[in-house]
């Protein structure tokens, strides 16, 4: 039996990367053929040509180190992902996939702020209605949704036998259309640590105790966050941004590690602070005591996430307390939240084992 996977897989951000590639391992584990579905989600989206931009794109395709993290980005795609052949967004409604099992994967797949953007492609509007359809850990991105697409998505919702998404919020969403859903982790859970660790990490990169820091917001609050960690702690931070430029200043801002390297340099830090919502997932991963800032427009899933583990106080509303705390406020004890995380990680990976099996 062969599964599709509908995800964002192309952005060069590692965690669209990882979340894909743990979907398609899990599958695996579970005795699956899987296939990622191959198609640039650019295309998807119709935006006007912007000269900021241009200047960007070709800034990365010449600077040598932001070149170096393309192509690092580019060997994890050819050498890990299990891709289909590359298909124009005109090809899935002429002639749709064929899988024995369409699966919607995770990241912000649903996320309606941009509108449907000429279609309905992440909720598989091109498939028949017999066509076997199951959802795992996508995401609104949103703690709601616009009332004119509720009538729209409904009965693509109806045609999905499982559906399972990453926040409440997303579950009150659906539930509040008639469709039933459930609340799982992200993909990257289905992975344990030592399972990441076989993509040949390495030693560490660096030879010397630092704070990492990963994120793209341009806040206040991150900039106090990062200079409170630092006096706190005495150590360098070392910087890993998903765009080109870095808006703070940090003791070093890294503009070339590829998939690999951002799992070497986080793995072996001694602190991180983060305000992506992978970057949450991966500290949780390697075990890493971390803070992150509050998002102002999409926070529901760091909130989930957060919830999940009781770990709300790692989101941080005052990010100069940071030196006013105890060393028993600074480091989280995973020892207590041992069983917590297994016991979630376990119900998420029998979801996705049970929902395959009553597909079939």
């Amino acid at each position: 039996m062969k599964i599709g996977v509908y995800t964002i897989h192309d952005p060069f951000n590692y965690g669209a990367v990882f979340q894909t590639y743990a979907t398609q391992e899990a599958i695996k584990k579970l005795g699956y053929d899987v296939e990622i579905v191959n198609y640039s989600v650019e295309k998807l989206a119709k935006s006007k040509f912007s000269l900021k931009n241009f200047i960007i794109k070709l800034y990365a395709e010449l600077h040598p180190k932001t070149r170096k993290k393309l192509k690092r980005c580019i060997h994890f795609h050819k050498n890990k992902l299990q891709l289909s052949a590359v298909k124009d967004i005109t090809d899935f409604y002429q002639n749709p996939p064929v899988y024995d099992i369409h699966l919607v994967g995770s990241d912000q797949v649903w996320n309606l702020e941009a509108g449907l953007m000429g279609n309905a492609f992440f909720f598989l509007d091109f498939l028949k209605n017999d066509q076997k359809q199951i959802s795992y850990a996508s995401s609104f991105g949103t703690s709601t949704i616009d009332a004119k697409f509720k009538p729209i998505v409904k009965p693509l919702f109806e045609k999905f036998s499982n559906i399972a998404v990453r926040e409440h919020d997303g579950v009150e969403i659906i539930q509040s259309l008639g469709v039933s859903a459930s609340q799982v982790l992200d993909p990257t859970f289905l992975l344990s640590a030592q399972e990441w660790e076989k993509l040949n990490l390495g030693k560490p990169l660096l030879n010397f105790d630092y704070v990492f820091y990963y994120g793209f917001d341009k806040s206040t609050d991150t900039e106090e966050m990062l200079s409170a960690i630092k006096a706190r702690l005495g150590m360098p931070v070392i910087a890993v941004s998903v765009g080109h430029f870095f808006p703070y200043k940090v003791d070093q801002f890294r503009k070339d590690p590829g998939p690999i390297e951002f799992l070497n340099l986080l793995k072996y830090s001694k602190f991180v602070c983060t305000s992506s919502y992978h970057g949450a997932c991966f500290s949780i991963h390697f075990r890493k005591s971390f803070f992150c800032n509050i998002h102002k427009t999409r926070n529901s899933r760091f909130e989930a996430l957060l919830k999940n583990f009781n770990l709300q106080s790692r989101q941080l509303k005052d990010t100069s307390s940071i030196r006013k705390f105890t060393d028993a406020e600074l480091y989280i004890d995973y020892a207590t939240l041992e069983p917590t995380i297994q016991a979630k990680t376990n119900e998420s990976f029998q979801w996705l084992r049970n929902a395959i099996e009553t597909a079939k």
